[in-house]
């Protein structure tokens, strides 16, 4: 699995695309901080809330990256976060079900493209491991200790990706503004 800073990274990204379509959050000044990034990088992180399951039984490997490393329980948790929070905040649930299920799955991804055995994309239908053919990403491996040196190839790789991914965004950023001009000065 990537680093949790990976998927906070990943939460980001999904926090910045969205933004614009949440008006209800308010920004105020230098103190302010972003509620609805909390939100978002949070669901980026909950489908290795398993783990906890594992840390505490001692056996790890048993619990994490199951059944909460699917494509159903990332809609279930979808539709739940989406009913909380668009009553909550006053926002559009349909808003919420596709951004709380992109953070969600945007999880599973990263571990999809993670060397190792897999996730379950398809339970409760199939307790099939399915993991990318090309993989990115090393991976934490806890039972190797903290301070291994291969978690500095997992940090590099994640590194390498996230800039990428920064690259792409402000292409895509710079061209929907020069649309949204180019449109705005023909309709004059």
């Amino acid at each position: 699995m990537p680093s949790p800073l990976s998927h906070i990274v990943m939460g980001y990204v999904i926090y910045r695309i969205s933004d614009d379509y949440f008006s209800s959050e308010k920004k105020r000044g230098i103190w302010y901080f972003p509620r609805n990034f909390l939100i978002i990088g949070s669901l980026s992180l909950l489908a290795d809330l398993d783990s906890v399951v594992g840390i505490v039984s001692g056996q790890f490997g048993r619990y994490h990256n199951n059944l909460t490393h699917s494509l159903i329980f990332g809609l279930l948790a979808a539709l739940m976060s989406a009913i909380v929070l668009g009553w909550g905040q006053q926002s559009s649930f349909f808003q919420w079900l596709m951004v709380a299920f992109l953070a969600y799955e945007s999880h599973v991804f990263l571990d999809y493209l993670t060397f190792g055995r897999g996730v379950m994309l398809f339970w409760p239908f199939s307790t099939a491991r399915f993991g990318s053919p090309i993989k990115i990403f090393y991976g934490l491996h806890w039972s190797e200790g903290w301070t291994s040196v291969r978690h500095v190839w997992t940090f590099v790789t994640e590194i390498v990706f996230f800039l990428l991914l920064y690259i792409l965004y402000n292409l895509f950023y710079r061209l929907r503004h020069k649309f949204t001009r180019w449109m705005t000065d023909d309709s004059d």
